[in-house]
């Protein structure tokens, strides 16, 4: 009896022993949630992202008041040059490759928000993006305050997962505009003519009424001499 016991005690202490080293795996190795596992087939889905390329214009100058337009191509197939050939606006044209999904977003924001007056062509930011020809946005800014002002042109690229919709920013495209705002066209289309006139206005008044007044005093002189 005493042999079967020990027997019993040593099984359910072996028992014991492999469930504390069990428990130990799966604290070190803990299982993956759904929520990882989520985030891990989104990763997957944007890796798996086509290559593609943008280009686009910007000026580095511009005056008070004036309005360019901004114009932005995006291809999943045609080259750099052949992107930057139809640019058709002025200004330094640019141009980056990067991972593109079906459908894109592009936003173009100031800074500052009152630097500038922006102005978007396309109704919405979303875009679909085709292989037959480059998908386009395009802005209208006008500079509203002088000095050295800053955009910021980012695209996002989404992603449908169990249904749901994500937009994640491209962290391999985020470039920073800068712009110089000047206000010296500002005085130059300035209407002087209307300025002189008023100059001339304030000086030749005071010296007619001199000259009338003299003339006057010279009269009631001669006047009062013939009396």
């Amino acid at each position: 009896m005493v042999r079967k016991a020990s027997l019993v005690l040593i099984t359910l202490a072996f028992v014991g022993l492999v469930f504390t080293l069990s428990d130990c795996g799966s604290a070190v190795n803990p299982p993956s949630t759904p929520a990882s596992a989520g985030l891990a087939s989104i990763d997957n889905i944007l890796q798996s992202a086509v290559t593609g390329h943008i280009a686009y214009n910007a000026p580095t100058a511009m005056q008070l008041d004036q309005t360019v337009d901004i114009q932005l191509l995006l291809s999943p197939s045609a080259s750099p040059d052949d992107l930057k050939k139809q640019i058709v606006e002025a200004g330094q044209v640019t141009e980056a490759e990067l991972q593109i999904t079906p459908l894109m977003k592009a936003e173009l924001i100031s800074d500052d928000p009152q630097a500038f007056g922006i102005q978007a062509f396309q109704d919405n930011p979303e875009q679909v993006v085709v292989t037959d020809a480059p998908t386009q946005w395009r802005w209208s800014i006008t500079a509203k305050k002088s000095g050295d002002q800053v955009l910021a042109l980012t695209l996002y690229r989404q992603v449908q997962y169990n249904g749901q919709v994500y937009w994640r920013m491209l962290d391999t495209y985020k470039n920073i505009i800068h712009i110089t705002v000047s206000a010296k066209q500002q005085l130059l289309q300035f209407d002087w003519k209307w300025l002189v006139g008023i100059l001339l206005t304030a000086i030749l008044i005071p010296a007619l009424w001199r000259f009338v007044d003299q003339r006057n005093k010279k009269k009631a002189r001669a006047g009062s001499k013939t009396k």
